[in-house]
């Protein structure tokens, strides 16, 4: 592959460097408080640089949000020869997921912008957000369905569907107790009861399932 010519390697890496500076501060400071002016500073460019590179602060934020999720999706995710999750493993794939909600990822402190901030409202935003959570919840279905072969395939994929989204709510809710309560309540104790409650409910309804005749 040829390389790129010199003024379009430097308008990739201006690009680059706009969009890192972009999640940092949209995840510091959030929609509103995180200014194209802050965001040219850190990012070492002129404000109207954003604007070639980005058609507006709603698809820079839009973008940012994206590249977050991908990211530690990369990080966290089974290799592609992995992606089986054993029934009775739904529990223990929920802490494992969660080991680092501690920290604050990015992706979901933007997350919380989104769902918290009218300024952040915007269509592209709102659509960047739930492909995001479809992102997720989808890899969750598709790894619990290898398991459910022997099943009706349409009262195995209702369930795996109901159990996502069961599981997005239950860490959005532990995401949120740690941001509020870090002082009062145990991060693993979180995580464990979650995780618990998820498990507990795709056994119940995997017992439920109707066979394959």
């Amino acid at each position: 592959m040829a390389k790129a010519a010199p003024d379009e390697a430097d308008q990739v890496n201006t690009r680059a460097r706009i969009l890192a500076a972009a999640r940092e501060l949209f995840a510091e400071q959030g929609y509103t408080a995180a200014s194209i002016s802050k965001i040219a500073k850190r990012a070492g460019v002129l404000a109207g640089s954003i604007y070639w590179a980005f058609d507006s602060k709603e698809t820079l934020f839009a973008e940012a949000l994206t590249a977050a999720a991908e990211e530690w999706k990369h990080r966290h995710q089974p290799a592609a020869n992995d992606l089986r999750l054993p029934l009775s493993g739904l529990g223990e794939a929920i802490r494992a997921t969660a080991a680092g909600f501690e920290d604050g990822p990015e992706f979901l402190r933007l997350l919380m912008v989104v769902a918290s901030e009218h300024q952040a409202s915007d269509p592209r935003i709102r659509e960047a957000a739930v492909a995001v959570r479809r992102m997720w919840r989808d890899s969750l279905e598709q790894a619990l369905l290898l398991d459910l072969g022997a099943y009706e395939p349409a009262a195995a994929q209702a369930l795996v569907r109901r159990i996502s989204r069961l599981v997005l709510q239950l860490l959005d809710g532990v995401f949120m107790s740690l941001q509020i309560e870090q002082t009062e309540l145990s991060a693993e104790a979180l995580v464990r009861d979650a995780a618990e409650v998820a498990q507990r409910e795709l056994e119940v309804g995997v017992a439920q399932l109707p066979r394959k005749a």
